[in-house]
């Protein structure tokens, strides 16, 4: 299997740190970033999915979807992470970019199973 680029964009490091190892023994290539850097990462290096941690504010949150979009990022490949099932939350951040919704705590298989299943997707 290819090894395929993924970045974690959280402000809690516990979670970036936890996720990136999951993603990393499953044989993924996983970056971490700080939310007040994410935009400099995504510039600066082809991502094949990207997780996103709504713990981030929400309307910064609809900002940096904004900015991936600009990017041409497909929106499968943006996954939100969010401790909060809300039917509203979800819609929007659906709507906004994101093709995919996890609930925190995240399921290391689970998560395993979504990174294979989307980057093994036609668009990456």
């Amino acid at each position: 299997m290819l090894a395929r680029n993924v970045l974690i964009i959280s402000d809690t490091p516990n979670l970036s740190l936890s996720c990136a190892c999951v993603l990393r023994h499953a044989g993924f290539e996983v970056g971490t970033t700080l939310f007040a850097d994410a935009r400099r990462r995504l510039r600066g290096k082809t991502y094949d999915l990207i997780f996103l941690d709504m713990r981030i504010p929400y309307r910064e949150i609809m900002k940096l979807l904004s900015f991936i979009r600009l990017l041409k990022i497909p929106p499968a490949q943006i996954v939100i992470m969010a401790s909060a099932d809300s039917r509203e939350l979800r819609t929007k951040a659906l709507q906004s970019g994101a093709g995919e919704y996890l609930l925190k705590p995240v399921e290391p298989a689970e998560m395993i199973r979504l990174a294979q299943r989307v980057t093994s997707s036609p668009h990456v």
